[in-house]
This record gives structure tokens, sequence and C-alpha cells, in this order.
């Protein structure tokens, strides 16, 4: 049923690579203090990095020091 959704509405899963965390290392030189909770922040922006996702509908404002991302 779920694939028939995606297709459906042509939504695609994004799923992070396993080694996101050597992209968070390089990602700490623009954007440094990377800690606690931001880590999982970080994790999301990056696998929308690969995607080649640039605007995210959030609340969230840690988004904004993404400069790839547009928070919306």
């Amino acid at each position: 049923m779920l694939d028939q959704i995606l297709d459906y509405y042509k939504l695609q899963i994004l799923d992070g690579s396993t080694d996101w965390w050597k992209k968070l290392v390089e990602m700490e030189k623009d954007i440094p203090g990377i800690r606690g909770n931001e880590i999982f922040d970080a994790r999301i922006a990056l696998c929308f990095k690969t995607h080649g996702v640039k605007k995210i509908y959030t609340r969230d404002a840690d988004f904004k020091k993404y400069g790839f991302l547009k928070p919306i």
C-alpha cells in the first residue's frame, strides 16, 4: 500500500548515507559548535543536501544556519 501512495503522489523517501558523520565533520568547519540535539538537525540537513532539497517547511529556527537550506 505504501508503494501505491508513493507512486500516486510522486513521493520519494529520503535516506541519509551510512557515512553521514564524515560530512558532519566537514560541515562543522563552516558551522562550528554542532553538539547535542543539533546533531540530529545537522543529519537531516545533510540528508536534504545530498538529495538536492533546497527548502524546508519548519518552525525550527536552527535550520537557518544551513546556508544551502531555505526555511519557510
